[in-house]
C-alpha cells in the first residue's frame, strides 16, 4: 500500500529469487561467536540472533551470529547511517526513476520530486519505504551500486568482520533488488546499529511511534512506527523490524532498563515468535548483573568519528567512453546530443519494462492466493 493522506498499511512483498553471494567480499567468515544459549537460558526460534550488552559490547548469548544471511528490511539501518554521517541535517533527497519504480513499501515517491532528508529518513526508519532508501543512496553517492561500496569502506571502519554484500539499500532480495541484494550476519548488523544509536536524529525517529508531516506531493503523511515493540514495552528504544519471504522476519532491537542497554538481533524468525523471542532475550540479559556478564566475543568500541577517505563516492561507470564521445562530437555537432537522448530512452525504456513485468507477475499472484502482510 503507498501512501496518501491514510495511515500506512503493511503489504506483500514479491517472491523471492537470488540467493547468491555478491562480489563484496570483505574476508572470511568465523563460525561461533557469543556462546549459544540453548543450554543456559532461553533460545529463540530464529536461525541466527545475538544477545548483547550494548553498553560495553559484550555478547552474552548468540547462534550462528558471523554467518551472512538475507537481513531484509534492517539493511536500511545501514542506509540511514550512511546518509546521516553524510548529508547535513538540512539536505534534500531528489527522486530518480529507480527509486519512484521501487515496490511497496513505498511513499509514492515521484521522478522530479525533492523531499527533505528529515521526512525521507522518518519514511526509511519507521515505515520500511523503499523508495526512500534508494533515493537516499542515490543522494549520498549517485547509485545503489556506488552506494554498496561506500557501506564497505564504512564498515571495515566501524569494526565489522564478516563477508559483507550490501547490493541493495532497501534490503529487498526479490526481482526488485539491485545487484545481489544483501548479505549481513548478526555480528555485523549489531556493530552497525550501536554505532547508529549514538546519532541523536536516528535514535529519535526509531523511538518515534507516529509522525506526521506535510509531503512535497501535497499530502498530509501519518507514519506508524513498524516496530511493534514500542507500543508493548515502555523500555524499548528501536530500532527495526523487517520482513521478506527469502529472509523470513528479523528484527534489531534495543531497551534501557536501570540504565543498562541491551542489544538483541533475530534473523530469519518466524511471525508469531520475533517480538516474543525479543522480549525473552531482553529479560535473560537484564537477569545477568554486569558484573557476571560472561562471554566469548566482544563488538568493537563503538566509533563516532570516520575518516574522510570513507565516505569518498566511487567513480560512477561512464555509459559512453569519453574518447568515443570526443570523437563523435568532432565528427557530428549534434552527436553528443544524441547520444544523451539514446540513454535517456534506454533507462526510460528499463523502467518501464521492469514496471510492466512486476505488474504481470502481481496479478498472477492475486489470482492464485490473497496478500500476505509485510513486516
Amino acid at each position: 500500500m503507498v501512501l496518501g493522506t491514510s495511515v500506512i498499511g503493511w503489504s506483500a512483498a514479491s517472491p523471492a529469487a537470488s540467493t547468491s553471494a555478491g562480489s563484496q567480499i570483505m574476508q572470511p567468515a568465523g563460525q561461533g561467536g557469543g556462546q549459544d544459549s540453548s543450554s543456559t537460558g532461553f533460545t529463540p526460534s530464529a536461525k541466527e540472533w545475538l544477545l548483547a550488552d550494548a553498553g560495553n559490547g559484550r555478547i552474552l548469548a548468540a547462534s550462528g551470529d558471523h554467518v551472512p544471511v538475507r537481513p531484509a528490511s534492517v539493511a536500511k539501518i545501514m542506509t540511514a547511517f550512511l546518509a546521516m554521517k553524510s548529508l547535513p541535517a538540512d539536505a534534500t533527497v531528489p527522486v530518480g526513476a529507480d527509486a519512484a519504480g521501487e515496490e511497496a513499501m513505498k511513499m509514492n515517491m515521484k521522478v522530479g520530486q525533492v523531499w527533505p532528508l528529515d521526512q525521507t529518513l522518518h519514511a526509511l526508519l519507521m515505515v520500511s519505504a523503499n523508495d526512500a532508501a534508494v533515493s537516499l543512496a542515490d543522494r549520498v553517492s549517485g547509485s545503489p551500486a556506488a552506494f554498496g561500496q561506500l557501506a564497505l569502506k564504512v564498515a571495515g571502519e566501524l569494526g565489522a568482520t564478516d563477508p559483507l554484500v550490501f547490493d541493495d539499500p532497501a534490503g529487498l532480495d526479490d526481482s526488485f533488488e539491485f545487484g545481489q541484494g544483501d548479505l549481513i550476519s548478526a555480528y555485523d548488523l549489531a556493530v552497525f546499529a550501536r554505532a547508529a544509536m549514538t546519532i541523536p536524529e536516528f535514535r529519535t525517529i526509531v523511538d518515534t511511534q507516529h509522525y506526521v508531516f506535510q509531503g512535497v506531493d501535497g499530502q498530509s503523511h501519518e507514519l506508524p512506527n513498524h516496530n511493534r515493540l514500542l507500543t508493548q514495552d515502555p523500555t524499548v528504544i528501536g530500532i527495526k523490524p523487517g520482513w521478506t519471504q527469502l529472509a523470513g522476519e528479523t528484527l534489531v532491537t534495543e531497551a534501557v532498563r536501570d540504565g543498562r542497554t541491551m542489544l538483541v538481533i533475530l534473523l530469519d524468525d518466524t511471525p508469531t515468535a520475533l517480538y516474543s523471542d525479543a522480549e525473552s532475550l531482553f529479560n535473560q540479559g537484564f537477569s545477568i548483573p554486569i558484573g557476571q556478564e560472561t562471554g566469548q566475543e566482544q563488538l568493537p568500541p563503538i566509533r563516532t568519528t570516520l575518516s574522510p577517505a570513507a565516505f569518498t563516492p566511487a567513480r560512477a561507470a561512464t555509459p559512453v567512453a569519453p574518447q568515443a564521445m570526443k570523437h563523435a562530437s568532432a565528427a557530428r555537432p549534434d552527436a553528443g546530443k544524441r547520444v544523451e537522448l539514446l540513454m535517456v530512452v534506454g533507462l526510460t525504456g528499463s523502467v518501464y519494462m521492469r514496471r510492466r513485468s512486476v505488474t504481470r507477475r502481481r496479478q498472477a499472484r492475486r489470482r492464485l492466493r490473497p496478500v500476505s502482510t509485510l513486516g
